[in-house]
């Protein structure tokens, strides 16, 4: 491993899986300083997967499948 990663390497590493095909890695910033992480698992049973979602879209379903929870609760409540 490198000492030190440049922007482009950890974009490299992180998105493309190109520093090793059998790691799964994960990048992080300490807050408020300049300092990145790299964790590296060769680990088969570990995965990430990126979820990208709009709030609105979140906010929305959660309205409405809390609506057809909440009727589903009260629908069991009354059953005997």
């Amino acid at each position: 491993m490198k000492r030190k990663y440049t922007p482009t390497d950890i974009v490299q590493v992180y998105k493309y899986r190109e520093l090793d095909t059998e790691a799964t890695i994960f990048v992080g910033q300490k807050e408020d300083t300049a300092y990145s992480y790299l964790i590296g698992m060769i680990d088969y049973n570990v995965k990430r997967y990126v979820l990208d979602f709009d709030n609105r879209d979140l906010v929305s379903f959660l309205k409405n499948g809390g609506l057809v929870l909440l009727i589903d609760v009260l629908i069991a409540l009354c059953m005997p």
